[in-house]
């Protein structure tokens, strides 16, 4: 574990997409940092882009991912 990750509020909540039109083998993952109190100085979110090679559809679970490269695109501070 990195120093800068050790520092990191704890993960508050996160969200999936992926585009419907998009032709590339893309999915994003939006994360939320955090603590759950009135004070947000320390909150901030993440985008990371997923681009993947090949992408399964287990039966009873879901779709399984095969992923290539998982890259920040940015982080932004919340405020109140």
């Amino acid at each position: 574990m990195t120093d800068s990750a050790e520092k990191k509020p704890p993960v508050h909540t996160f969200a999936y997409q992926q585009p419907v039109d998009d032709p590339k083998n893309f999915c994003y993952i939006w994360v939320m940092h955090g603590h759950k109190t009135t004070e947000l100085r320390t909150a901030f979110t993440e985008l990371y882009s997923m681009f993947f090679k090949k992408k399964s559809y287990l039966e009873g679970f879901g779709y399984i991912y095969e992923v290539n490269i998982i890259e920040l695109l940015f982080k932004t501070p919340i405020f109140p």
